[in-house]
């Protein structure tokens, strides 16, 4: 594969007198010293194609993947079960493996009809008119929704949100916010959920908007009166309410266009995407009529050709490459094409009955779980008794995350996220059931067995 082996010194010798630089180091001499590595790369020994197909085999067998009905980890990213046909539909089907929104509507109309679908289909879902072709991921999508609100310019300008984001949405946003000029304030937590009082005693006249998330990162719904009242308030005041929700979520809870929300986002990745290691996901965006053109990314339109048959083309495309710099909404490349055929594959799949269903099955079981796990001697549910969706935070006393963790893996399960050194957020889905809820009690309650022997286990992840 000569297009991936090295330059040679003679090569670089070369290349140098081509350009006229007497050293690689005075080519690169304008680079600060402390972002330059002034030592070579610490690999291994170069390995034979056969060599290095066994190392790699033995690298893969010291990960452990998990089947559905055994995971517990999620905070945004979830592995729920994935119908077969889907391998068979969409992913095994070579011709649709490209991330590129196409760009020809006059050999693109399968592809353009499946982003439309998955369009109307989150439309749906959230309650708002407009949707884009999709986002990278739901931590981008929320922060190009920050950047719809600071393109409402306004000197001194702040953005509320809630301490309920997901942590890692949380610092794509301040990433987001390098430059954009927003004060980007946090409003408080009482009890596991968005403190009302004090987030409509922080909107004032300067206020662009307030981003919330529910279900929360503890797994809590917010009402949709709390809702309601933020975005009767946020309006008031002239901004924009922003929220970052599960669309499963919304196939059973009130939609959050229904609440008056003005920008939805959220993660899709689990209609019809596996976990893949953090990717490739799917972000959501959807927003009202109202704000179309503030969208970021790209619109699949409905029309018809000059014939008068039904055909399907990009109708908005308001990203740097189409129009002025300054103007763009984002910079949006690449919607995340197969992803989004997956989505709309696996949502067209369940139906309008088959996902409120899961969304109920799954919301019964999280409480049924909770319910037991309280009975349990020493488990502590700092929030057991208000509305959860799919998550929940639990504690053992006196043991730290990582031994609780330890201890469901012991007992078969993937980990639960370690929200701090005592506190686990776990997840269910529509796979588990009452062995399940067993096992989950027999792993909480052997901290309590003097006599069980210890769990010996490994964590490591390749």
């Amino acid at each position: 594969m000569p297009s991936y082996a090295p330059h040679t010194d003679p090569d670089i010798r070369a290349m140098l007198d081509v350009i006229g630089v007497s050293s690689v180091d005075a080519l690169f001499a304008h680079l600060p010293p402390q972002v330059r590595l002034n030592r070579p790369l610490d690999l291994p020994p170069g390995m034979d194609e056969a060599s290095l197909f066994l190392h790699l085999q033995d690298l893969a067998a010291k990960n452990h993947p998990y089947p559905p009905s055994r995971q517990l980890m999620g905070a945004g990213l979830y592995a729920h079960y994935q119908p077969a046909f889907l391998d068979a539909v969409v992913y095994g089907r070579s011709e649709f493996l490209t991330s590129y929104t196409p760009y020809q509507p006059e050999i693109s109309q399968g592809t353009l009809q499946v982003l439309y679908e998955y369009q109307t289909i989150m439309c749906e879902l959230t309650g708002l008119q407009v949707s884009n072709a999709s986002s990278y991921d739901g931590s981008t999508a929320l922060g190009d929704a920050l950047g719809t609100l600071a393109s409402f310019g306004r000197e001194g300008a702040r953005v509320l949100v809630s301490d309920l984001l997901y942590d890692q949405y949380r610092q794509v946003l301040e990433t987001y916010n390098y430059g954009l000029g927003v004060t980007l304030e946090v409003l408080p937590e009482a009890n596991g959920l968005l403190d009302l009082e004090a987030a409509l005693n922080a909107i004032g006249t300067q206020v662009r908007g307030v981003i919330i998330q529910s279900p929360n990162r503890y797994g809590l719904v917010e009402s949709p009166d709390t809702i309601r009242r933020l975005a009767e308030a946020t309006h008031a005041a002239g901004g924009l309410l922003v929220q970052s929700t599960d669309p499963l979520s919304c196939a059973l809870l009130e939609p959050p266009g229904a609440c008056g929300v003005d920008i939805a986002v959220g993660e899709a990745q689990a209609f019809g995407n596996t976990l893949n290691f953090g990717g490739p996901v799917c972000g959501f965006y959807t927003t009202t009529d109202a704000l179309v053109r503030k969208l970021p990314g790209r619109v699949v339109g409905m029309t018809t050709d000059t014939e008068g048959r039904r055909a399907y083309v990009l109708t908005l495309t308001a990203r740097e490459q189409h129009i002025r710099r300054e103007r763009a909404t984002s910079n949006l490349c690449t919607a995340q094409a197969l992803n989004a055929f997956g989505v709309m594959a696996f949502a067209s799949f369940w139906g309008k009955s088959g996902l409120p269903a899961m969304a109920q099955r799954i919301a019964a079981l999280t409480h049924a779980t909770m319910l037991a796990l309280g009975d349990v001697d020493g488990c502590c549910l700092p929030f057991l008794g208000q509305p959860h969706f799919q998550e929940f935070v639990a504690t053992m006393r006196g043991r730290s995350s990582g031994e609780i963790n330890c201890r469901l893996v012991g007992h078969g399960f993937s980990s639960g996220i370690a929200l701090d050194a005592e506190r686990v957020l776990i997840t269910l889905n529509e796979t588990h059931d009452q062995s399940t809820i067993d096992a989950l009690v027999a792993a909480f309650d052997s901290f309590n067995q003097p006599t069980a022997a210890p769990v010996a286990v490994s964590m490591e992840v390749a």
